[in-house]
């Protein structure tokens, strides 16, 4: 999709009368999102469990859709993380009910008959009678949707045996995700905190968190102009989703926009950017913000900076001629006597130039009054906002400024030429 390049300088989000975040790390808070320096930023401060964890000890007692709450060793938590059982097994080597009658003399093999799921099995001896005489071993535990009907009475068949029967404890097999919980410390091993059931005994190994979900809510006292919400130097990944919601007031009163987008990745860049363009204005006193990445790596969420308001879009685009993106290093080589090179490290950031040279009336007034905010102010630029391939419209957008003086020129009848420069900021 080809679009002109757009501009977002009138920043509301600087001027919000409420801003505040699901979780923050400390100091860094959601305001830093309001200050043009890359180091300050809003970072997250809340994990969830990722997945099911690993039964390490079944325990008894167990049911299928029992519900455990599980203590997370070395954890601390707001909510606490809970499993469901969705299968059960045999946990112990089972007991003699009934020996039964003849059965082949011997070392046999017997199955339970009832329940739902892979059958249990044990490895049982057989006297010279035709009777079990022992329950040497626990076979295979099964895996049970639903119990045996009477654990203290489970029929079993195998051997020749005829009216054999053994008593069973049932411990657990797999478990699924039933709430995440809210951790802000995580741990790798958990036991049983309680349960629906009564069910005692089992410890989980392999517990996995992920970044919890996220949201940013923004609130005015009186109603803003947006049409865009672009987020710079972020730590999201491609698979992020990230939806901005926007109404009429606050407390989420009034919906006027859902909107979900991916950030923009793809170069390794150090800066990951979201731009989200609304199709249409609105005017709004609240807006949401729900980040949700679950491929994320780190423990956390991290936005240095939230560009929100109303964009301005020449009819023209800019002159392909006159167009160009690119790096200023601030690095240094320097010869020493010794004729050795070195380095003095310094920061880097990006420049783009670009010449805006057929504005009608209309699009030369929305430039003006963008430059009339003067240089050094922050303007989010972007060059390809909705390019199909997200590392170009990564490589061509940023939060920065105007750093030059720009001359208004006039080169056609009726139609007025503008060359401006932006750096980066941060």
């Amino acid at each position: 999709m080809t679009t002109n390049v757009r501009f977002v300088w009138n920043n509301v989000g600087d001027g919000t009368s409420s801003l505040t975040a699901t979780s923050s790390a400390g100091t860094l808070l959601p305001a830093n999102m309001q200050a043009d320096e890359r180091a300050a930023v809003w970072r997250s401060n809340t994990q969830e469990l990722a997945a099911a964890p690993t039964v390490n000890a079944a325990g008894t007692g167990y049911v299928p859709v029992d519900v455990v709450t599980l203590l997370v060793t070395g954890s601390t938590s707001t909510v606490k993380g809970r499993v469901e059982v969705a299968t059960t097994k045999v946990s112990a080597t089972p007991g003699i009910v009934a020996a039964g009658t003849g059965g082949t003399p011997g070392a046999a093999v017997v199955t339970g008959t009832t329940g739902t799921g892979t059958k249990f099995t044990a490895n049982v001896t057989i006297s010279a009678g035709g009777a079990i005489s022992s329950v040497d071993s626990l076979a295979g535990g099964g895996s049970y949707t639903v119990n045996p009907t009477n654990i203290n009475n489970e029929p079993v068949t195998g051997g020749g045996l005829t009216g054999a029967a053994l008593s069973v404890v049932m411990g657990v097999n797999t478990v699924t995700i039933y709430s995440r919980g809210t951790y802000t410390v995580t741990g790798t091993v958990a036991t049983q905190d309680s349960t629906t059931g009564s069910g005692t005994g089992v410890t989980f190994t392999a517990v996995t968190f992920q970044v919890k979900e996220q949201t940013l809510t923004f609130q005015w006292a009186a109603s803003q102009t947006v049409d865009s919400i672009c987020l710079a130097w972020t730590n999201l990944t491609s698979t992020a989703t990230v939806r901005c919601r926007g109404y009429t007031n606050t407390g989420g009163s009034g919906l006027l926009f859902d909107n979900t987008v991916s950030p923009d990745t793809g170069l390794s860049i150090g800066n990951t950017t979201v731009q989200n363009w609304i199709a249409a204005s609105y005017a709004i006193k609240e807006l949401q913000i729900l980040i949700i990445d679950e491929a994320n790596q780190d423990t956390y969420f991290q936005v240095s900076r939230a560009v929100i308001g109303a964009r301005i879009e020449p009819v023209r685009n800019a002159s392909q001629g006159s167009f160009s993106v690119g790096w200023r290093e601030q690095t240094k080589p320097v010869r020493a006597e010794s004729r050795d090179l070195r380095i003095e490290p310094g920061g880097r950031y990006r420049s783009l130039r670009l010449n805006l040279s057929l504005l009608e009336v209309a699009s030369r007034d929305l430039i003006v009054a963008m430059v009339a905010n003067g240089l050094g102010n922050g303007v989010w630029v972007s060059a390809f906002p909705e390019d199909g391939t997200a590392s170009t419209r990564q490589l061509h957008a940023f939060w920065g400024a105007l750093v030059q003086d720009v001359d208004f020129s006039y080169p056609l009848l009726d139609r007025w030429a503008a060359p401006l420069v932006f750096e980066e900021m941060g």
